[in-house]
């Protein structure tokens, strides 16, 4: 019986350890799984002036909807945002990889005309410092009731596209 017993418990232990060993392949594989799907991320600082004074605007509420996120400048003017999915524009993509994503920023501020800024670019795994928003107090701009800017790609990847396409001749 005590030989039985040492034997059942000899045999039930490298059971065991196979059990505990496949347990952790299993959530090792999911955690790998998990972090394969998951969107770069990247992150940036923003800054809000007055466009005629310069002067930081604090309390300026900035949006990236793609995202769901929201922000609020402090004192000197400045905003953070961090894990900001990076959201390739398929479009140009396809002409040339870029090395960024884009997202759009809208930027609120009491007196102050809204501010759109679109194809904002975020770069994945990095902070950009930028960019400055400049906001426009209301009744200054003739006609105006709202800022709109679209950002243009960065010049390396610009030059490249027209490397790239440039008809030979």
């Amino acid at each position: 019986m005590i030989l039985t017993g040492i034997v059942l418990s000899g045999s039930k232990r490298p059971r065991i350890a196979l059990y505990v060993i496949f347990g952790l392949l299993v959530c090792a594989v999911g955690v790998l799984v998990f972090l394969l799907l998951q969107k770069p991320r990247g992150h940036m600082e923003v800054t809000v002036v007055d466009a005629y004074t310069l002067r930081p605007l604090e309390n300026s509420s900035i949006v990236l909807p793609e995202a769901n996120m929201l922000s609020v400048t402090d004192a000197n003017g400045k905003a953070e945002f961090y894990g900001i999915p990076v959201e390739k524009d398929g479009a140009l993509n396809a002409l040339l990889p870029m090395s960024c994503g884009r997202v759009t920023m809208l930027v609120y501020r009491e007196g102050y005309l809204p501010f759109a800024l679109f194809y904002t670019q975020v770069y994945a795994g990095r902070i950009r410092n930028g960019p400055t928003v400049y906001m426009f107090p209301t009744g200054t701009e003739s006609g105006l009731e709202a800022i709109t800017v679209i950002e243009a790609p960065a010049y390396e990847w610009v030059r490249a596209l027209l490397e790239k396409y440039q008809p030979s001749g």
